[in-house]
């Protein structure tokens, strides 16, 4: 399940979850600009980011969203927020951070 305390902190609600053993993506749904804005801005805090993992792996990708979360970098934790949503739409089951 997505951590509930990290999407409220960024002001947004999760829908109940479901549940099911997998996640199932759906790659056109993603921001890649916002997903390369991300990689560049982290790449700025000396933190390589994987475009094509944040793509594919949404564990990996919820990791690098909550260190996002945690730097001192406005722009980055708004970003990180909008990026949040947008893995919450991709996810057809939201035990998909668990």
């Amino acid at each position: 399940m997505l951590y509930p305390s990290f999407a409220l902190a960024c002001g947004q609600s999760l829908p109940p979850s479901t549940t099911g053993a997998a996640c199932t993506l759906q790659r056109q749904s993603w921001p890649l600009d916002a997903l390369r804005t991300f990689s560049l801005r982290m790449a700025m805090h000396g933190l390589s980011v994987s475009t094509t993992l944040m793509q594919g792996d949404p564990r990996y990708a919820l990791e690098q969203l909550r260190q996002a979360q945690a730097l001192p970098d406005e722009p980055l934790r708004d970003l990180a927020c909008g990026l949040i949503g947008a893995l919450e739409q991709r996810c057809t089951d939201l035990r998909c951070g668990a």
